[in-house]
Protein backbone atom coordinates (compact mmCIF):
# COMPACT_ATOMS: atom_id res chain seq x y z
CA UNK A 1 0.00 0.00 0.00
CA UNK A 2 1.44 3.23 -0.81
CA UNK A 3 1.88 6.06 1.33
CA UNK A 4 -1.65 8.16 0.14
CA UNK A 5 -3.69 5.44 0.37
CA UNK A 6 -2.38 5.28 3.99
CA UNK A 7 -2.99 8.72 4.51
CA UNK A 8 -6.65 8.38 2.90
CA UNK A 9 -7.11 5.44 5.76
CA UNK A 10 -6.19 7.87 8.62
CA UNK A 11 -8.36 10.96 7.36
CA UNK A 12 -11.51 8.68 6.70
CA UNK A 13 -11.34 7.02 10.09
CA UNK A 14 -13.38 9.39 11.93
CA UNK A 15 -15.07 12.69 11.13
CA UNK A 16 -13.03 14.83 13.76
CA UNK A 17 -9.98 14.18 11.79
CA UNK A 18 -11.74 15.89 9.02
CA UNK A 19 -13.11 18.68 10.88
CA UNK A 20 -9.08 19.24 12.08
CA UNK A 21 -8.55 20.04 8.19
CA UNK A 22 -11.21 22.07 7.68
CA UNK A 23 -10.57 23.96 10.61
CA UNK A 24 -7.06 24.00 10.07
CA UNK A 25 -7.70 25.58 6.05
CA UNK A 26 -10.27 28.24 7.74
CA UNK A 27 -7.61 29.69 9.86
CA UNK A 28 -5.29 30.08 7.01
CA UNK A 29 -7.45 31.78 5.04
CA UNK A 30 -8.77 34.07 7.70
CA UNK A 31 -4.96 35.43 8.54
CA UNK A 32 -4.36 35.84 5.14
CA UNK A 33 -7.43 37.78 4.05
CA UNK A 34 -6.63 39.56 8.00
CA UNK A 35 -3.62 40.94 7.11
CA UNK A 36 -1.24 38.42 4.84
CA UNK A 37 1.51 39.97 5.17
CA UNK A 38 1.88 40.34 9.38
CA UNK A 39 1.24 36.86 9.37
CA UNK A 40 3.47 35.65 6.93
CA UNK A 41 5.57 33.40 9.47
CA UNK A 42 2.55 31.46 10.63
CA UNK A 43 0.99 31.03 7.27
CA UNK A 44 4.07 29.95 5.96
CA UNK A 45 4.04 27.45 8.58
CA UNK A 46 1.20 26.26 9.10
CA UNK A 47 1.06 25.63 4.93
CA UNK A 48 4.96 23.57 5.66
CA UNK A 49 3.47 21.03 7.84
CA UNK A 50 1.00 20.04 5.08
CA UNK A 51 3.72 19.96 2.11
CA UNK A 52 5.64 17.78 4.35
CA UNK A 53 3.25 15.71 5.61
CA UNK A 54 1.93 15.03 1.76
CA UNK A 55 6.22 14.12 0.77
CA UNK A 56 6.14 10.50 1.03
CA UNK A 57 9.68 10.02 2.89
CA UNK A 58 9.24 12.29 5.13
CA UNK A 59 5.70 11.64 5.59
CA UNK A 60 6.45 7.46 5.94
CA UNK A 61 9.07 8.38 8.30
CA UNK A 62 6.45 10.46 10.97
CA UNK A 63 4.05 7.22 10.42
CA UNK A 64 6.74 5.09 11.44
CA UNK A 65 7.87 6.57 14.34
CA UNK A 66 4.86 7.77 15.99
CA UNK A 67 1.61 5.18 16.38
CA UNK A 68 -1.73 6.71 15.69
CA UNK A 69 -2.82 8.87 18.21
CA UNK A 70 0.83 10.73 17.98
CA UNK A 71 0.91 11.00 14.90
CA UNK A 72 -2.58 12.99 14.76
CA UNK A 73 -2.06 14.92 18.19
CA UNK A 74 1.02 15.88 17.01
CA UNK A 75 1.26 17.02 13.56
CA UNK A 76 -1.92 18.09 13.43
CA UNK A 77 -3.17 19.78 16.81
CA UNK A 78 -0.47 21.33 17.87
CA UNK A 79 -0.40 23.33 15.09
CA UNK A 80 -4.12 24.18 15.60
CA UNK A 81 -3.27 25.23 19.69
CA UNK A 82 -1.81 28.79 17.78
CA UNK A 83 -3.24 28.62 14.52
CA UNK A 84 -7.35 28.84 16.15
CA UNK A 85 -6.39 31.02 19.26
CA UNK A 86 -5.01 33.50 17.13
CA UNK A 87 -7.88 33.63 15.08
CA UNK A 88 -10.10 34.00 17.60
CA UNK A 89 -8.12 36.62 19.81
CA UNK A 90 -8.26 39.07 16.25
CA UNK A 91 -12.23 38.60 15.93
CA UNK A 92 -13.23 38.56 19.37
CA UNK A 93 -10.90 40.59 21.10
CA UNK A 94 -9.79 44.75 20.79
CA UNK A 95 -6.51 45.23 23.08
CA UNK A 96 -3.75 43.24 23.78
CA UNK A 97 -4.91 42.37 27.45
CA UNK A 98 -7.73 40.44 25.90
CA UNK A 99 -6.45 39.38 23.09
CA UNK A 100 -4.15 37.11 25.52
CA UNK A 101 -6.82 36.38 27.81
CA UNK A 102 -8.63 34.77 25.21
CA UNK A 103 -5.35 33.64 23.22
CA UNK A 104 -4.45 31.45 25.95
CA UNK A 105 -8.39 30.19 26.92
CA UNK A 106 -9.13 29.00 23.61
CA UNK A 107 -5.54 27.54 23.51
CA UNK A 108 -6.93 25.41 26.51
CA UNK A 109 -10.15 24.58 24.92
CA UNK A 110 -8.27 23.02 21.87
CA UNK A 111 -6.32 20.70 23.69
CA UNK A 112 -9.14 19.64 25.78
CA UNK A 113 -11.57 18.97 23.10
CA UNK A 114 -9.37 17.66 20.98
CA UNK A 115 -8.13 14.95 23.38
CA UNK A 116 -11.67 14.25 24.21
CA UNK A 117 -12.73 14.10 20.97
CA UNK A 118 -9.88 11.88 19.88
CA UNK A 119 -10.64 9.54 22.47
CA UNK A 120 -14.49 9.70 21.74
CA UNK A 121 -13.76 8.78 18.12
CA UNK A 122 -10.52 6.82 17.36
CA UNK A 123 -10.59 4.99 20.54
CA UNK A 124 -13.74 4.43 21.49
CA UNK A 125 -13.92 0.89 20.21
CA UNK A 126 -11.20 -0.45 22.69
CA UNK A 127 -12.34 -2.20 25.53
CA UNK A 128 -15.59 -3.32 24.00
CA UNK A 129 -16.28 -7.09 22.64
CA UNK A 130 -16.06 -7.33 18.78
CA UNK A 131 -19.74 -7.88 17.72
CA UNK A 132 -20.00 -4.46 19.78
CA UNK A 133 -16.90 -2.39 17.83
CA UNK A 134 -18.80 -3.79 15.08
CA UNK A 135 -22.01 -2.85 15.59
CA UNK A 136 -20.98 0.56 16.97
CA UNK A 137 -19.24 1.58 13.36
CA UNK A 138 -15.33 0.47 13.87
CA UNK A 139 -13.64 0.64 10.31
CA UNK A 140 -11.26 -2.03 11.23
CA UNK A 141 -7.76 -1.49 11.84
CA UNK A 142 -6.51 -4.54 13.86
CA UNK A 143 -5.54 -7.63 12.13
CA UNK A 144 -4.63 -10.99 13.53
CA UNK A 145 -1.56 -12.51 11.90
CA UNK A 146 0.43 -15.35 11.45
CA UNK A 147 3.35 -13.56 9.98
CA UNK A 148 4.56 -10.25 9.79
CA UNK A 149 5.51 -10.71 5.84
CA UNK A 150 2.72 -8.33 5.17
CA UNK A 151 3.19 -5.04 7.26
CA UNK A 152 4.64 -3.12 4.73
CA UNK A 153 2.17 -3.85 2.68
CA UNK A 154 -0.89 -2.91 5.16
CA UNK A 155 -2.28 0.53 6.73
CA UNK A 156 0.89 1.83 8.80
CA UNK A 157 -1.24 2.21 11.98
CA UNK A 158 -2.47 -1.33 11.56
CA UNK A 159 -2.20 -3.36 15.13
CA UNK A 160 -0.97 -7.09 14.77
CA UNK A 161 -1.55 -9.46 17.49
CA UNK A 162 0.33 -12.90 17.16
CA UNK A 163 -1.91 -15.79 17.45
CA UNK A 164 -1.36 -19.74 17.98
CA UNK A 165 -2.57 -21.07 14.45
CA UNK A 166 -2.00 -24.51 14.88
CA UNK A 167 -5.98 -25.34 15.37
CA UNK A 168 -9.12 -22.89 13.89
CA UNK A 169 -9.10 -21.96 17.85
CA UNK A 170 -6.90 -19.08 16.26
CA UNK A 171 -10.08 -18.01 14.03
CA UNK A 172 -11.75 -17.81 17.46
CA UNK A 173 -8.93 -15.92 19.06
CA UNK A 174 -9.19 -13.01 15.90
CA UNK A 175 -13.08 -12.51 16.70
CA UNK A 176 -12.58 -12.66 20.74
CA UNK A 177 -9.89 -9.87 20.52
CA UNK A 178 -11.71 -8.09 17.86
CA UNK A 179 -9.81 -8.84 14.77
CA UNK A 180 -11.46 -6.71 11.52
CA UNK A 181 -9.03 -8.69 9.36
CA UNK A 182 -7.28 -12.44 9.34
CA UNK A 183 -4.37 -13.38 7.87
CA UNK A 184 -3.24 -17.07 6.55
CA UNK A 185 -0.52 -18.27 3.80
CA UNK A 186 -1.81 -19.15 0.80
CA UNK A 187 -2.44 -22.93 0.45
CA UNK A 188 -3.61 -23.02 3.69
CA UNK A 189 -6.51 -25.85 3.89
CA UNK A 190 -8.38 -24.19 6.65
CA UNK A 191 -11.03 -21.68 4.07
CA UNK A 192 -13.73 -23.69 5.43
CA UNK A 193 -13.65 -23.06 8.94
CA UNK A 194 -12.30 -19.40 8.57
CA UNK A 195 -15.29 -18.58 6.75
CA UNK A 196 -17.44 -20.32 9.43
CA UNK A 197 -16.41 -18.25 11.86
CA UNK A 198 -17.20 -15.09 9.62
CA UNK A 199 -14.35 -14.30 8.16
CA UNK A 200 -14.58 -13.64 4.17
CA UNK A 201 -11.78 -13.81 1.95
CA UNK A 202 -10.53 -9.93 0.40
CA UNK A 203 -7.91 -10.65 -1.45
CA UNK A 204 -3.94 -12.15 -1.92
CA UNK A 205 -0.69 -10.09 -1.13
CA UNK A 206 2.44 -12.06 -2.08
CA UNK A 207 2.19 -14.98 -0.01
CA UNK A 208 -0.63 -14.30 2.44
CA UNK A 209 -4.50 -14.38 1.71
CA UNK A 210 -6.56 -11.59 3.82
CA UNK A 211 -9.70 -12.16 5.28
CA UNK A 212 -12.48 -9.29 6.77
CA UNK A 213 -14.54 -10.05 9.54
CA UNK A 214 -18.07 -9.73 8.15
CA UNK A 215 -20.35 -11.73 10.27
CA UNK A 216 -22.02 -10.56 13.70
CA UNK A 217 -21.90 -13.66 15.85
CA UNK A 218 -22.36 -13.44 19.18
CA UNK A 219 -22.52 -17.43 19.80
CA UNK A 220 -19.09 -18.40 19.40
CA UNK A 221 -17.32 -20.58 21.76
CA UNK A 222 -14.11 -22.41 22.07
CA UNK A 223 -13.61 -25.78 22.74
CA UNK A 224 -9.75 -26.43 24.17
CA UNK A 225 -9.05 -29.97 25.42
CA UNK A 226 -5.73 -29.70 27.38
CA UNK A 227 -2.99 -32.71 28.32
CA UNK A 228 -2.37 -33.53 31.44
CA UNK A 229 1.06 -32.46 33.25
CA UNK A 230 1.75 -35.97 34.41
CA UNK A 231 2.06 -37.73 30.86
CA UNK A 232 -1.04 -40.27 31.91
CA UNK A 233 -4.68 -39.87 29.84
CA UNK A 234 -6.69 -37.62 31.75
CA UNK A 235 -9.67 -35.16 30.96
CA UNK A 236 -9.57 -31.34 30.84
CA UNK A 237 -11.39 -29.13 28.83
CA UNK A 238 -12.38 -25.79 28.88
CA UNK A 239 -15.34 -24.25 26.82
CA UNK A 240 -14.88 -19.97 26.26
CA UNK A 241 -17.38 -17.45 24.76
CA UNK A 242 -16.56 -13.93 23.51
CA UNK A 243 -18.66 -12.85 27.10
CA UNK A 244 -16.06 -13.96 29.09
CA UNK A 245 -17.76 -16.64 30.76
CA UNK A 246 -15.21 -19.97 31.53
CA UNK A 247 -16.72 -23.67 31.55
CA UNK A 248 -14.55 -26.59 32.76
CA UNK A 249 -14.86 -30.31 31.86
CA UNK A 250 -12.95 -32.74 34.65
CA UNK A 251 -9.52 -31.32 35.48
CA UNK A 252 -7.31 -34.41 35.75
CA UNK A 253 -5.01 -35.56 38.37
CA UNK A 254 -4.29 -33.65 41.35
CA UNK A 255 -0.71 -32.86 39.50
CA UNK A 256 -3.09 -30.70 37.19
CA UNK A 257 -4.31 -28.27 39.73
CA UNK A 258 -1.71 -25.49 38.85
CA UNK A 259 -2.77 -25.94 35.48
CA UNK A 260 -6.12 -25.63 35.38
CA UNK A 261 -5.51 -22.88 37.80
CA UNK A 262 -3.37 -20.91 35.26
CA UNK A 263 -6.80 -21.93 32.67
CA UNK A 264 -9.13 -19.60 35.14
CA UNK A 265 -6.58 -17.18 35.45
CA UNK A 266 -6.19 -16.85 31.54
CA UNK A 267 -9.62 -16.53 30.75
CA UNK A 268 -10.78 -13.93 33.64
CA UNK A 269 -10.14 -15.62 37.19
CA UNK A 270 -13.75 -16.66 37.70
CA UNK A 271 -15.79 -19.97 36.31
CA UNK A 272 -19.21 -19.97 35.11
CA UNK A 273 -19.96 -23.94 35.48
CA UNK A 274 -17.41 -26.78 36.24
CA UNK A 275 -18.87 -30.08 34.66
CA UNK A 276 -17.55 -33.08 36.73
CA UNK A 277 -18.37 -36.78 34.45
CA UNK A 278 -17.58 -39.36 37.09
CA UNK A 279 -15.26 -39.10 40.33
CA UNK A 280 -12.02 -40.82 38.56
CA UNK A 281 -8.62 -39.71 39.69
CA UNK A 282 -7.49 -38.85 36.19
CA UNK A 283 -10.78 -36.57 35.83
CA UNK A 284 -11.75 -35.13 39.29
CA UNK A 285 -8.95 -34.69 41.78
CA UNK A 286 -7.04 -31.46 39.94
CA UNK A 287 -10.70 -29.69 40.83
CA UNK A 288 -10.68 -31.52 44.47
CA UNK A 289 -7.14 -30.36 45.19
CA UNK A 290 -8.13 -26.61 44.60
CA UNK A 291 -11.20 -27.13 46.55
CA UNK A 292 -9.03 -28.18 49.30
CA UNK A 293 -6.76 -25.85 49.08
CA UNK A 294 -8.67 -22.53 51.07
CA UNK A 295 -7.19 -20.76 47.45
CA UNK A 296 -10.60 -21.35 45.97
CA UNK A 297 -11.23 -19.50 42.31
CA UNK A 298 -15.03 -17.72 41.62
CA UNK A 299 -17.19 -20.61 40.93
CA UNK A 300 -20.77 -19.77 40.07
CA UNK A 301 -21.77 -23.70 39.66
CA UNK A 302 -20.39 -27.24 39.78
CA UNK A 303 -22.40 -29.88 37.88
CA UNK A 304 -21.98 -33.64 38.48
CA UNK A 305 -23.05 -37.21 38.49
CA UNK A 306 -25.10 -38.47 41.20
CA UNK A 307 -22.75 -41.77 42.70
CA UNK A 308 -24.84 -43.08 46.29
CA UNK A 309 -21.65 -43.15 48.32
CA UNK A 310 -22.80 -46.77 49.92
CA UNK A 311 -23.66 -48.18 46.65
CA UNK A 312 -21.12 -46.92 44.62
CA UNK A 313 -18.66 -48.36 47.87
CA UNK A 314 -20.17 -51.86 47.37
CA UNK A 315 -19.60 -51.66 43.31
CA UNK A 316 -16.46 -50.11 42.98
CA UNK A 317 -13.54 -51.93 41.54
CA UNK A 318 -9.96 -51.83 42.70
CA UNK A 319 -8.77 -49.12 39.58
CA UNK A 320 -11.59 -47.17 40.93
CA UNK A 321 -9.57 -45.63 43.97
CA UNK A 322 -12.72 -44.94 46.09
CA UNK A 323 -11.18 -42.83 48.84
CA UNK A 324 -10.85 -40.29 45.63
CA UNK A 325 -14.28 -39.79 45.21
CA UNK A 326 -14.56 -39.86 49.39
CA UNK A 327 -12.18 -36.78 49.42
CA UNK A 328 -14.36 -35.15 46.29
CA UNK A 329 -17.66 -35.87 48.20
CA UNK A 330 -16.45 -34.22 51.81
CA UNK A 331 -15.13 -31.46 50.58
CA UNK A 332 -18.35 -30.15 48.64
CA UNK A 333 -20.64 -31.63 51.17
CA UNK A 334 -19.13 -30.94 54.67
CA UNK A 335 -18.84 -27.34 53.89
CA UNK A 336 -21.87 -25.53 53.53
CA UNK A 337 -20.64 -23.20 50.66
CA UNK A 338 -19.54 -25.66 48.70
CA UNK A 339 -22.82 -27.79 49.24
CA UNK A 340 -24.83 -24.91 47.64
CA UNK A 341 -22.23 -24.90 44.33
CA UNK A 342 -23.11 -28.07 43.65
CA UNK A 343 -25.80 -29.39 41.58
CA UNK A 344 -26.68 -33.27 40.65
CA UNK A 345 -27.49 -33.69 36.73
CA UNK A 346 -29.58 -37.10 35.35
CA UNK A 347 -30.12 -38.03 32.43
CA UNK A 348 -32.86 -36.35 30.54
CA UNK A 349 -32.41 -33.01 32.04
CA UNK A 350 -31.32 -29.65 30.31
CA UNK A 351 -29.61 -26.99 31.72
CA UNK A 352 -29.32 -23.46 30.18
CA UNK A 353 -26.45 -21.55 30.23
CA UNK A 354 -26.22 -18.50 28.63
CA UNK A 355 -26.39 -18.83 24.57
CA UNK A 356 -26.04 -22.24 24.79
CA UNK A 357 -27.64 -25.28 26.64
CA UNK A 358 -26.39 -28.27 27.96
CA UNK A 359 -28.26 -31.68 27.17
CA UNK A 360 -27.92 -34.57 29.39
CA UNK A 361 -28.03 -37.86 27.94
CA UNK A 362 -26.29 -40.35 30.64
CA UNK A 363 -25.65 -40.73 34.62
CA UNK A 364 -24.97 -42.79 36.77
CA UNK A 365 -28.75 -43.84 37.72
CA UNK A 366 -28.64 -45.20 34.07
CA UNK A 367 -25.94 -47.41 35.05
CA UNK A 368 -26.08 -51.12 33.17
CA UNK A 369 -22.73 -52.48 33.28
CA UNK A 370 -21.23 -53.47 36.38
CA UNK A 371 -17.98 -50.57 35.97
CA UNK A 372 -20.09 -47.94 38.07
CA UNK A 373 -17.30 -45.27 37.94
CA UNK A 374 -16.43 -45.19 34.41
CA UNK A 375 -20.47 -46.12 33.31
CA UNK A 376 -21.89 -43.81 35.51
CA UNK A 377 -20.44 -41.11 33.33
CA UNK A 378 -22.26 -38.07 32.09
CA UNK A 379 -22.39 -37.65 28.90
CA UNK A 380 -23.41 -33.99 28.32
CA UNK A 381 -24.13 -32.27 24.73
CA UNK A 382 -23.28 -29.07 24.75
CA UNK A 383 -25.51 -27.11 22.34
CA UNK A 384 -25.69 -23.51 20.75
CA UNK A 385 -29.33 -21.76 21.52
CA UNK A 386 -29.82 -21.15 18.22
CA UNK A 387 -29.54 -24.50 17.12
CA UNK A 388 -32.17 -26.35 19.75
CA UNK A 389 -35.16 -27.53 17.50
CA UNK A 390 -34.19 -31.19 17.40
CA UNK A 391 -37.43 -32.13 16.10
CA UNK A 392 -36.37 -32.09 12.55
CA UNK A 393 -33.32 -34.27 13.03
CA UNK A 394 -34.31 -37.51 11.96
CA UNK A 395 -32.39 -41.12 10.70
CA UNK A 396 -34.03 -42.99 8.35
CA UNK A 397 -33.43 -45.98 9.17
CA UNK A 398 -33.24 -47.44 12.80
CA UNK A 399 -33.21 -50.67 14.43
CA UNK A 400 -30.83 -51.32 15.89
CA UNK A 401 -28.52 -51.72 12.50
CA UNK A 402 -26.24 -48.75 11.39
CA UNK A 403 -28.26 -45.62 9.97
CA UNK A 404 -28.64 -45.24 6.47
CA UNK A 405 -28.53 -41.83 6.70
CA UNK A 406 -27.15 -39.67 9.65
CA UNK A 407 -27.57 -35.53 9.21
CA UNK A 408 -24.87 -33.53 8.88
CA UNK A 409 -24.13 -32.36 12.80
CA UNK A 410 -24.25 -28.79 13.45
CA UNK A 411 -21.56 -26.85 13.70
CA UNK A 412 -22.86 -25.29 17.15
CA UNK A 413 -22.76 -28.82 19.21
CA UNK A 414 -20.22 -30.89 21.54
CA UNK A 415 -20.65 -34.22 22.68
CA UNK A 416 -18.88 -35.15 25.98
CA UNK A 417 -19.17 -39.11 26.77
CA UNK A 418 -16.35 -39.03 29.61
CA UNK A 419 -15.39 -42.73 30.09
CA UNK A 420 -18.78 -44.42 29.78
CA UNK A 421 -18.40 -48.20 28.44
CA UNK A 422 -19.45 -49.86 25.49
CA UNK A 423 -22.61 -51.79 27.75
CA UNK A 424 -24.37 -48.74 27.67
CA UNK A 425 -24.44 -47.99 24.04
CA UNK A 426 -27.40 -49.71 23.01
CA UNK A 427 -29.46 -47.67 25.99
CA UNK A 428 -28.13 -44.58 24.43
CA UNK A 429 -29.01 -45.04 21.01
CA UNK A 430 -32.76 -46.35 21.96
CA UNK A 431 -33.10 -43.04 24.07
CA UNK A 432 -31.84 -40.44 21.68
CA UNK A 433 -30.94 -41.86 18.04
CA UNK A 434 -30.79 -39.00 15.92
CA UNK A 435 -30.11 -36.57 18.93
CA UNK A 436 -26.55 -37.53 19.01
CA UNK A 437 -25.33 -35.72 16.01
CA UNK A 438 -22.75 -33.48 17.23
CA UNK A 439 -19.87 -31.67 15.77
CA UNK A 440 -17.18 -32.38 17.79
CA UNK A 441 -16.71 -35.55 19.68
CA UNK A 442 -14.91 -36.25 22.89
CA UNK A 443 -14.35 -40.31 22.47
CA UNK A 444 -15.41 -41.92 25.44
CA UNK A 445 -12.44 -43.65 27.93
CA UNK A 446 -9.65 -41.96 25.93
CA UNK A 447 -10.22 -43.99 22.97
CA UNK A 448 -9.32 -46.53 24.63
CA UNK A 449 -12.77 -48.75 24.30
CA UNK A 450 -15.82 -47.36 24.87
CA UNK A 451 -18.78 -46.84 23.11
CA UNK A 452 -19.62 -48.64 20.18
CA UNK A 453 -18.89 -47.72 16.87
CA UNK A 454 -22.64 -48.15 15.57
CA UNK A 455 -23.08 -45.41 18.20
CA UNK A 456 -20.58 -42.85 17.21
CA UNK A 457 -21.96 -43.54 13.24
CA UNK A 458 -24.94 -41.76 14.73
CA UNK A 459 -22.56 -38.77 16.40
CA UNK A 460 -20.89 -38.23 12.92
CA UNK A 461 -18.79 -35.38 14.24
CA UNK A 462 -16.59 -33.62 12.06
CA UNK A 463 -13.74 -33.65 15.01
CA UNK A 464 -13.05 -35.88 17.66
CA UNK A 465 -10.36 -35.63 20.93
CA UNK A 466 -8.61 -38.32 21.85
CA UNK A 467 -8.02 -37.67 25.41
CA UNK A 468 -4.73 -39.72 25.27
CA UNK A 469 -0.76 -39.50 25.08
CA UNK A 470 1.46 -40.71 22.60
CA UNK A 471 2.13 -44.12 24.63
CA UNK A 472 -1.85 -44.38 24.08
CA UNK A 473 -2.93 -42.93 21.07
CA UNK A 474 -0.17 -44.93 19.21
CA UNK A 475 -0.12 -48.26 21.27
CA UNK A 476 3.10 -50.27 20.86
CA UNK A 477 2.58 -54.01 19.18
CA UNK A 478 1.44 -56.67 21.30
CA UNK A 479 -0.41 -53.83 24.15
CA UNK A 480 -4.11 -54.65 25.03
CA UNK A 481 -5.00 -50.99 24.28
CA UNK A 482 -7.80 -50.68 21.45
CA UNK A 483 -7.16 -46.72 20.75
CA UNK A 484 -5.69 -47.74 17.32
CA UNK A 485 -8.68 -49.54 16.17
CA UNK A 486 -10.47 -46.71 17.10
CA UNK A 487 -8.31 -44.06 15.57
CA UNK A 488 -8.58 -46.19 12.42
CA UNK A 489 -12.42 -45.72 12.40
CA UNK A 490 -12.58 -42.08 12.44
CA UNK A 491 -10.20 -41.59 10.09
CA UNK A 492 -11.72 -43.93 7.58
CA UNK A 493 -14.69 -41.28 8.02
CA UNK A 494 -13.12 -38.51 7.40
CA UNK A 495 -12.76 -36.57 10.94
CA UNK A 496 -10.05 -34.09 12.35
CA UNK A 497 -8.60 -35.69 15.21
CA UNK A 498 -6.58 -34.09 17.87
CA UNK A 499 -4.75 -35.92 20.90
CA UNK A 500 -2.28 -35.04 23.62
CA UNK A 501 0.60 -34.99 21.30
CA UNK A 502 -0.70 -31.53 19.58
CA UNK A 503 -2.52 -30.08 22.93
CA UNK A 504 -3.75 -27.28 24.04
CA UNK A 505 -5.97 -28.02 20.73
CA UNK A 506 -9.02 -25.62 20.09
CA UNK A 507 -11.81 -25.63 18.04
CA UNK A 508 -14.45 -23.41 17.92
CA UNK A 509 -18.08 -23.77 17.47
CA UNK A 510 -21.18 -21.08 17.24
Amino acid sequence: MNYFDSLRNIFSQSGFSLAIIVVYAACIIFLIIKDGRKYFSIISLSILYFVLLLIPPFGNLLLSKAGDEKYFKLFFVLPLIILLPLCLSLIFAENKNKKARVFIIAGIAVVLFSTTGFSLNIFRFRGLSPYDRLSKGDDGKLIIASTDDISDDLPNDTEFIKCDDRTNGYFYDAVKAGADYLVLPVGDSRETEVQYCGFSFVKTIGHERIYQYKDNYKNMWKVTQYASVTGNQAMIYSITDLKGNLYLIDGGWDADADQVRQIIKDNGGKVTAWFLTHPHSDHINAFTTIMESGDVPEIDAVYASEFDPEKYKEEAQDWDVYSDFERFYHIMNDNPENKKLLHYLHDGDTLELQDFYVRVMHDYQSKIGGDAANDGSLMLQFKVAEDNDISNLTITHFNGQKAEHVPTPSHGSFLVCGDIGESQSQYIMDEYQSGLHSYILQVSRHGNGGLSQDLYDLVNAETVFFDAPDWLFNPAPGTNYQTDKNKLYFENKGAVIYSYATAPNSVTMR
